[in-house]
C-alpha cells in the first residue's frame, strides 16, 4: 500500500472572527468524506489537548493527532537509505493554512480576503499598510496560496500581479446535520423568545457586512415585511462605535420593535434560528466566502443576498438579491421583505417534498429547497488531496528528497529570488497585472 499523504494544520481560534475557524472545520469534514484508502492523514500543529479534542469532537475525523511547533524539524535530503526506503509514515508532506519560519515551500498559506483593497476606508492607516505587507510576506515566502473563491483569486491579481505563488481556490461547504443533533429548533426559539414568522441576518457587527440596508430596508417596506433576527458578535474591533449605531439606527428608523437583536450564539442555537426562519438574509459588501449562505444552503432556507460578485458565484438557486448600496429602489431588500411575507420559502412548510430548482439571479420562483452539501464536499475534499498530492508528494523516494532539501534563498538564480523579483516587478508595474490562473479544488 502506498503510504498515505500527510497533511500538517494550523488550527487557531479568534474571538473575533469565527468565520476563520468554521472554514477550517469544514475543510477537515469534506476530507473526512473521502475513502478510507483515499483519506489523508491529519496532524495539528500547535494548539494544546483541548484544542485537539475541540476538532475532534467537531469533525469526528479519525486518528487526527497534534505536534507541537517547536518539534517540527526537516527531514534530512541526502543520504542512500533516504534515497531507497523514501519518506517516513511519520512526516509531513504539506502544511495547510501556514507554516513556521523556512518551512514555507511545504506549505499553503491561506489569504482568506482582500476586503481592504475593495474598502480601505474601513481599516485604520497602519492596519492597511500591515494587511498588505503581510500579503506581499506571504505571497514572496510560498510557492502556493490557497483563497476561497474565484473572486478573491481575481482580487488577488488585481492587487498584486499574477508574477508569484501558484495561487489554488478551495471552496468548502457547512456541515449542519453533527451540530443540529439532538437540538430541538423550537425550543431553541422559545429560550429567545423567537415567535411567529421572521427572517435571520446572521453576521458579525462589522461594517462591511452592512447591517443599516437591513433597517433601512425594514422601515421602507413597513408593516409588510417579517421582523428580522440578529445574530453576532456586536464589537467591531477596527470600530467600537459601530455595534452600538446598529441599535440606534434601529430606533431612529421606528423598526426597533421589529428587530431582535440577540449577540453571539452558541453555533447549534444559531443553526436551530436559521432552520427556523423563512429567510436567510445576507447583506454584506464583501466575503471571501460566505458561511452564512453556506449554511443557508445546507438548511434548506432562502437566501437574500447583495449583488455582490462572491454572491454570484456562491449561490444561483432559492436566492433573490439586491444592490449592496442602494435601499429603496427597484429590485431593492426592501421589495425582497415584502415579497417573502407572502411566499412560501421554508423547506419543510411547503406540500411534499421542496423540488431542487435551478435558477438564475433575479428571478423568483419555487420554494426553498435542502442543498446536498456532503456530495460537494466529498469531491471538493477529493480535489483538494488530489492537488496537493501533485503538487507536494512527488512520485519517487529521490524527487521527495530533492523536495524536502527546497528552502527559499536569496541567492542569485535561486527559484525563491526569481518569484521575488519578478513580484516586487510586477508590484511596481501595473501593467504586468493580469487575470489569474488559479488551479479549482472543488
Amino acid at each position: 500500500m502506498s503510504r498515505r499523504l500527510t497533511i500538517g494544520l494550523r488550527y487557531t481560534r479568534q474571538e473575533h472572527w469565527v468565520g476563520g475557524f468554521y472554514y477550517v472545520q469544514n475543510l477537515v469534514r469534506a476530507l473526512a468524506l473521502l475513502p478510507e484508502g483515499r483519506r489523508p492523514r491529519l496532524v495539528m500543529i500547535g494548539g494544546d489537548a483541548p484544542r485537539l479534542d475541540e476538532l475532534r469532537r467537531a469533525t469526528g475525523y479519525p486518528g487526527l493527532s497534534r505536534v507541537s511547533r517547536t518539534r517540527l524539524v526537516r527531514a534530512p535530503a541526502s543520504g542512500m537509505l533516504r534515497r531507497l526506503i523514501g519518506p517516513r509514515e511519520e512526516e509531513i508532506d504539506v502544511i495547510l493554512l501556514g507554516s513556521s519560519p523556512g518551512l514555507e515551500d511545504r506549505a499553503v498559506q491561506w489569504i482568506p480576503d482582500f476586503q481592504e483593497e475593495r474598502f480601505p476606508d474601513f481599516f485604520a492607516p497602519e492596519e492597511l499598510a500591515a494587511r498588505r505587507a503581510h500579503n506581499r510576506e506571504v505571497l514572496a515566502a510560498h510557492l502556493h496560496v490557497m483563497v476561497s473563491s474565484r473572486d478573491c483569486a481575481e482580487e488577488l491579481a488585481r492587487a498584486y500581479g499574477r508574477a508569484g505563488p501558484d495561487v489554488h481556490v478551495i471552496r468548502f461547504a457547512s456541515f449542519v446535520a453533527p451540530e443540529l443533533a439532538g437540538v430541538d429548533p423550537a425550543a431553541v426559539r422559545a429560550r429567545y423568545g423567537i415567535e411567529g414568522r421572521y427572517l435571520i441576518c446572521a453576521n458579525q457587527f462589522w461594517k462591511h457586512k452592512n447591517h443599516a440596508l437591513v433597517l433601512r430596508a425594514l422601515a421602507q417596506a413597513g408593516p409588510a415585511a417579517l421582523p428580522v433576527v440578529f445574530t453576532g458578535r456586536e464589537e467591531d474591533p477596527r470600530d467600537s462605535a459601530y455595534g452600538p449605531s446598529v441599535r440606534l439606527l434601529a430606533r431612529e428608523l421606528g423598526v426597533e420593535d421589529r428587530c431582535r437583536f440577540l449577540g453571539f450564539l452558541p453555533r447549534p442555537d444559531q443553526l436551530a434560528l436559521m432552520a427556523g426562519a423563512v429567510a436567510v438574509v445576507q447583506p454584506s459588501l464583501s466575503e471571501g466566502w460566505s458561511t452564512v449562505i453556506e449554511d443557508a444552503k445546507a438548511l434548506g432556507r432562502w437566501v437574500l443576498a447583495s449583488d455582490i460578485p462572491l454572491h454570484r458565484e456562491q449561490v444561483d438557486r432559492n436566492v433573490d438579491v439586491f444592490p449592496a448600496a442602494r435601499c429603496p429602489g427597484p429590485g431593492g431588500l426592501d421589495a425582497s421583505l415584502r415579497r417573502r411575507r407572502s411566499r412560501c420559502s421554508v423547506y419543510g412548510l411547503c406540500r411534499g417534498p421542496a423540488p431542487l430548482r435551478r435558477r438564475s439571479l433575479g428571478h423568483d420562483r419555487g420554494c426553498g429547497a435542502r442543498f446536498p452539501p456532503t456530495a460537494d464536499a466529498a469531491d471538493r475534499g477529493q480535489a483538494l488531496t488530489s492537488g496537493l498530492r501533485r503538487a507536494f508528494a512527488p512520485a519517487s523516494a529521490m524527487a521527495a528528497s530533492m523536495a524536502a532539501a527546497m528552502r527559499w534563498s536569496a541567492r542569485p538564480g535561486s527559484r525563491a529570488a526569481a518569484r521575488k523579483a519578478s513580484l516586487r516587478a510586477s508590484q511596481s508595474s501595473p501593467s504586468s497585472r493580469g487575470s489569474p490562473s488559479p488551479g479549482v479544488y472543488g
